[in-house]
C-alpha cells in the first residue's frame, strides 16, 4: 500500500473526495482537481489531518474561504484541507477587585478557530453584545486570513499555529506566522453597544462582495517601503498605482480583468482560466516595473503551479 492509500484509509471518509475540482471552493471560480480533498469542522481535526500527511510524506495545503489563492488548471497534488472550524469561545475577563465590588465584566477574551468566516464571528459576537471585530465587516475570508493580512492588531493578543515540525505553539502580536499553519487566535474584545452597527455592516458587506465576487481577492501588497512612498505618488495603495498611474483600470486579457471599482482586484468574466489569470498579472509587473521603477509584491498564493 502506497502512502496516499495508506492516508486515505486514516481520514475520515465522509469528510474526504477524491479527484475535487478546486473552481468551486476558490473566490476566483478556477483551478483543475485536488487529488485528496479533506474538509476540517474543529482546529483539532486540522492539526491531525495535517500531522497525517506529512507523517506518510503526503503534501498538504491549507485552505479557508478561497481568497487568497489561485489554484493551476492543473490541479494540486497530494491533500488540499478545507479548514472550515465553527469555535468561538468566550473567556471574561475580571480583576479581583472588581469581582469585589460585583462590577459587570466588561473585557472578554475570545478564542476563534482559524477557519471562522469572518461574518460569522461578527455576528455572532454582536449577538452576545460584544463589540470590535464588527471593524472587519469588509473583509472577505476566515479569521485565519484576515491575521495572515496582519490586520487585527489593536484587538489580537495571541495566535495558535502548527509549525513545520507538528508542534502547537502559542505566538504573540508581532511574531513571525508566515509559513506555518494558523489554528486559532485570541482577541481581547469589550461588551458594548451594538445597536446601529448592523445598518454599517451591511453597507460593509455589500461594497466588499461588489469588489471581490468573482476573484481571489486583493492581488498586490500595499506598497509600503520608504524609497517607494518618496517617488512622490499619494498614496501607498497598489490599486492607484495600477488602475490611475499605469491607466490599466478595466484591462482585459481573455476572461480576466482588472476590476473598474479597485484596481489591485482582478475578476473572472466567466470562463477564465489560471493561466489568463497569472498572464495578465506579470503583465501589470512588467508595466510597472519598467514604467515607473515599483516592484508590485503580489500577496495571492499560488497553489499547484510548477517553479
Amino acid at each position: 500500500m502506497g502512502n496516499t492509500e495508506s492516508l486515505i484509509k486514516c481520514l475520515e471518509p465522509n469528510k474526504l473526495r477524491l479527484d475535487e475540482p478546486m473552481s468551486g471552493h476558490v473566490g476566483l471560480g478556477v483551478g483543475g482537481k485536488a487529488d485528496m480533498f479533506y474538509t476540517t469542522e474543529t482546529s483539532g481535526d486540522l492539526v491531525k489531518a495535517v500531522r497525517l500527511a506529512r507523517t506518510f510524506g503526503v503534501p498538504v495545503t491549507v485552505i479557508g474561504e478561497g481568497l487568497g489563492v489561485v489554484v493551476a488548471d492543473s490541479g494540486v497534488r497530494g491533500l488540499v484541507v478545507r479548514n472550515n472550524s465553527e469555535r468561538i469561545q468566550l473567556k471574561p475577563r475580571r480583576s479581583f477587585m472588581s469581582f469585589l465590588r460585583k462590577n459587570e465584566v466588561k473585557k472578554v477574551e475570545v478564542v476563534i478557530d482559524s477557519g471562522v468566516d469572518i461574518d460569522v464571528a461578527i455576528d455572532k459576537l454582536l449577538s452576545l453584545g460584544i463589540v470590535g471585530m464588527e471593524k472587519y465587516a469588509g473583509f472577505s475570508g476566515s479569521v485565519g486570513a484576515l491575521i495572515s493580512n496582519e490586520e487585527p492588531k489593536d484587538f489580537l493578543r495571541k495566535v495558535s499555529i502548527l509549525d513545520s515540525h507538528g508542534g502547537v505553539k502559542s505566538l504573540g502580536v508581532g511574531k513571525r506566522i508566515s509559513g506555518n499553519i494558523i489554528t486559532d487566535a485570541t482577541f481581547l474584545l469589550s461588551y458594548g453597544e451594538t445597536k446601529g452597527l448592523e445598518q454599517k455592516i451591511r453597507i460593509d458587506r455589500k461594497k466588499r462582495k461588489k469588489i471581490f465576487e468573482k476573484s481571489a481577492g486583493k492581488v498586490f501588497e500595499d506598497i509600503l517601503s520608504d524609497e517607494q512612498q518618496a517617488l512622490g505618488y499619494p498614496t501607498r495603495d497598489p490599486g492607484y498605482i495600477i488602475g490611475e498611474v499605469l491607466n490599466m483600470k478595466g484591462y482585459k486579457h481573455k476572461k480576466m480583468a482588472i476590476s473598474r471599482i479597485d484596481s489591485n482586484v482582478i475578476v473572472n468574466l466567466g470562463g477564465g482560466k489560471a493561466e489568463d489569470y497569472i498572464a495578465l498579472v506579470e503583465e501589470i509587473k512588467s508595466r510597472a516595473s519598467e514604467t515607473i521603477g515599483i516592484d508590485l509584491v503580489e500577496k495571492v498564493v499560488r497553489l499547484g503551479f510548477q517553479e
